[in-house]
């Protein structure tokens, strides 16, 4: 053993080291296993029921209707009010429209990340 090499200047035998570097191998070797199971899994099976997929349209259906209607019925709240024909209610029914699109669109980006995080084996 040379000065230069580290297991000697740490006082420790060869050997010791290359059991350590052993091990960590098959550690990796072990968890690259499983995540290529977990993938295989993934794509063999549906990513939700029938059931799963009727629930999540009709909450894509709420939150798309939902703001828009109770924007507009506030707004005619406030046309009764005030006195101004219809341009509040389309004003903030234009605005609900908006909020519904939003929720939307972060309903179907969170169910894209479950997909892709469940394609992946379940790994961030």
């Amino acid at each position: 053993m040379t000065a230069t090499d580290p297991q000697a200047a740490a006082g420790q035998p060869r050997d010791a080291g290359d059991r350590r570097a052993s091990e960590s191998d098959r550690l990796l070797v072990e968890r690259v296993r499983r995540q290529h199971e977990l993938r295989e899994k993934a794509r063999r099976e549906p990513v939700g029921s029938l059931w799963r997929t009727v629930a999540h349209v009709g909450t894509l259906g709420w939150l798309i209707a939902l703001p828009p209607v109770a924007c507009a019925f506030l707004g005619h709240l406030l046309d009764m009010r005030l006195g101004t024909g219809i341009a509040m209610a389309l004003g903030l029914m234009l605005v609900g429209l908006s909020i519904g699109g939003y929720f939307y669109w972060r309903a179907i980006q969170e169910t894209s990340d479950q997909v892709e995080r469940a394609s992946r084996g379940g790994q961030p």
